[in-house]
């Protein structure tokens, strides 16, 4: 499939949802930006087509993104429900339009009580009003950002997910705590600053060299007494506030994962070796103390949640690079894996809305954060994986036990 893209708002988001989908890096579809005198020369009326061999000539740009959902077989992100679906398509087709502030006022009405757009997991119709909200939002005022707080929450999120954070060249992370109009003041302010005295110095040279001799004398002494009076003290400039702390459970990387194989660790009687798929490309090896609570057959093949920047430990010999997160009951005498939504991508980052920030590369063994926030973690009474009431959630749904309520996560 060849892809020809402009810099219009429907080539943005079309791009953006081949780079989420990894349609290109899947070598699905090739895209090419064209310029205005290169469109002209082909005569190509409208931006983005998409021509396919089965598809044929697509110019419209909602028509490529289902098409593009098709190949990818992730159905879900145009929406279940008949309600779903209409509202991807109204808020997709609202986003090719110019971000007005009615817009945001709409949609942050519309996100008063949601985490996503048009359902309870990420779909078209978020990719297609971040990419088209981007540049509008980075000239937002921090006024303008806490007046459409639904937004910036949800901005935040949307451009934090693993599927979107990384994939893109064209629409870097806004910090939402910082705009570009205040970085931009307090240069220029800086700037002025350090100007003031070498103008005030160089206008006051002439001005001395030009006094008449008689005056020089009383001058030098009146500017002498003034050299010996006491400077006075420079006031302290206020000290910035203190930026808030990122959540200690926002450190933590936990993962979908698929286990590929697994098999008894030759010298331990509790413990698996298990190969486990996590979007990395290599699978990682990991130890589970799971053989007296699941049996080998049900630990093949399957998908499971696992904490992945853990710092590696060799368990009984094995070199262990994480940890599976499972559901216990009360007295520890049954351990299940928690599962991950059926169509939650195998690598996709588990979030905590509201609780956004950056995992660390490696967990720090002095800080204990696991330890911190693993008493935490708890099932609920319909099996929802929580940290302190807030769901495991991924861009398919949210993390559940099989039979496990009210119990612990480890």
């Amino acid at each position: 499939m060849e892809l020809f893209l402009d810099n219009s708002v429907p080539s943005l988001v079309v791009e953006v949802a081949v780079a989420v989908l990894r349609l290109a890096e899947r070598k699905a579809v090739r895209p090419y930006c064209l310029s205005a005198s290169a469109k002209k020369h082909l005569q190509i009326r409208q931006l983005p087509l998409l021509i396919s061999e089965d598809a044929g000539k697509l110019d419209e740009a909602f028509t490529i993104l289902g098409y593009f959902v098709k190949v990818a077989n992730q159905p879900g992100l145009l929406g279940v429900t008949a309600e779903e679906k209409a509202d991807v398509h109204q808020w997709t087709t609202a986003a090719f339009a110019a971000v007005t502030n009615e817009t945001l006022q709409a949609l942050h009405d519309h996100l008063t009580l949601k985490v996503f757009i048009a359902s309870n997991h990420v779909t078209i119709a978020d990719l297609a009003v971040f990419a088209a909200l981007h540049s509008k939002f980075e000239s937002l005022s921090q006024g303008d950002r806490l007046r459409w707080c639904n937004v910036s929450r949800w901005f935040d999120h949307i451009q934090h997910l693993p599927g979107v954070k990384g994939a893109l060249c064209k629409l870097p992370l806004i910090d939402i705590c910082k705009t570009k109009a205040s970085s931009t003041a307090a240069k220029e302010t800086k700037g002025e600053g350090k100007a003031k005295p070498a103008k005030a110095k160089a206008e006051a040279k002439p001005a001395a060299e030009s006094a008449p001799a008689s005056t020089k004398a009383p001058q030098a002494k009146e500017e002498k007494k003034k050299e010996e009076k006491p400077k006075a003290k420079k006031e302290k400039a206020p000290a910035a506030p203190a930026q808030p702390e990122q959540p200690d459970i926002s450190r933590l990387d936990i993962r979908v994962g698929h286990i590929i194989k697994a098999w008894k660790h030759p010298s331990a009687d509790k413990l698996y070796c298990e190969e486990i798929d996590v979007g990395e490309g290599k699978p990682r090896q990991i130890a589970s103390g799971l053989v007296p609570y699941i049996p080998l057959e049900k630990m093949q093949n399957r998908r499971c949640i696992v904490l992945c920047n853990l710092k590696e430990k060799a368990l009984v010999g094995f070199p262990s690079h994480g940890m599976v997160l499972c559901a216990s009951n009360a007295d520890k005498s049954v351990t299940e894996l928690l599962e991950p939504p059926a169509t939650a991508a195998v690598g996709e980052r588990v979030m905590f809305p509201g609780l956004e920030g950056p995992a660390e590369a490696e967990l720090n063994p002095k800080k204990n954060v696991f330890g911190k926030v693993q008493p935490l973690f708890k099932t609920t009474a319909d099996l929802v994986a929580t940290f302190d009431g807030v769901p495991f959630t991924t861009s398919a749904g949210v993390v559940k036990a099989s039979t496990i309520a009210n119990g612990t996560i480890s």
